[in-house]
C-alpha cells in the first residue's frame, strides 16, 4: 500500500523515497510490481547496484523511489535531506548507526510484533503509528489463512495405507483448486516424503 505513493510522486514534484531493506530479494519483490503498475508519469522506481549510483539517485532533485540496503545507507557520504522519506521495511533490526544516517529526512519502520514489545525500541523510534494484522491482510487479500491439519501416516511395510492416501490426496486437491492457495506436506523424513509424494502422485 504505502508503494501507492510513488504513483502521487508526479515528475517535477522532488520528493524522494528511501525503501531501506536487508535482503535483495526483498527488494526485487518491491520493486517488479511496481514497475509494472507505473504510469509514464509516475516517479520511477531504481535499485542502485553501486554506492555511486545511490548517491546520484538521492542528489538528484527530481522524484524518485530508490530501493536500497540497510549496508548501503550506512556507508552512504552523502546528507540526507528534508525531502526525503525514508523506509526501514521488514529489517532484522535497526540499529543506532543506522537511524544516524536517516537525520534530516522523515523516517518510517514498517516492523513487527516482537520489537514493539521492546520498551527499549519503542522509547528510542517513538510510538507506534498504526498497527496492521495478519487478519487484516489476509482479510484485504494480501495474504492467505494458513491451515494446519496433523495426520498419521500408518505406515506399515514401507507403504501407506490406502485410505490414508486417498485423504491426503483428497484434502490435497480440494486446497490447491482454489485461487491463491497452496498445498505443503511435511513429513517426518525424506524417506517418509517420498512416499507420501508418490502416494499422492498416484492416487
Amino acid at each position: 500500500g504505502f508503494l501507492a505513493l510513488g504513483g502521487e510522486m508526479k515528475k517535477g514534484s522532488g520528493l524522494r523515497h528511501v525503501i531501506v531493506v536487508d535482503r535483495l530479494d526483498l527488494g526485487k519483490q518491491i520493486a517488479d510490481p511496481y514497475r509494472s503498475v507505473m504510469q509514464p508519469d509516475d516517479a520511477p522506481i531504481v535499485m542502485p547496484a553501486t554506492m555511486l549510483e545511490f548517491g546520484v539517485a538521492l542528489a538528484a532533485n527530481a522524484p524518485v523511489v530508490i530501493v536500497t540496503t540497510a549496508q548501503k545507507l550506512q556507508q552512504l557520504d552523502t546528507r540526507i535531506d528534508a525531502g526525503c522519506t525514508i523506509v526501514l521495511f521488514g529489517l532484522r533490526s535497526v540499529t543506532t548507526a543506522l537511524m544516524a544516517r536517516c537525520q534530516g529526512g522523515t523516517t518510517i519502520i514498517f516492523s513487527h510484533e516482537a520489537a514493539l514489545a521492546d520498551p527499549r525500541f519503542v522509547a528510542e523510534h517513538g510510538p507506534l503509528i498504526v498497527r496492521y494484522s495478519v487478519d487484516e491482510a489476509i482479510q484485504d487479500g494480501y495474504l492467505s489463512p494458513v491451515d494446519m491439519r496433523r495426520q498419521d501416516m500408518g505406515i506399515e511395510a514401507g507403504q501407506i495405507p490406502i485410505g490414508v492416501v486417498g485423504k491426503i490426496a483428497a484434502d490435497i486437491t480440494g486446497r490447491t483448486r482454489r485461487p491463491k492457495t497452496k498445498a505443503v506436506v511435511i513429513a517426518e523424513d525424506a524417506a517418509t516424503a517420498e512416499l507420501v509424494r508418490d502416494a499422492i502422485l498416484h492416487a
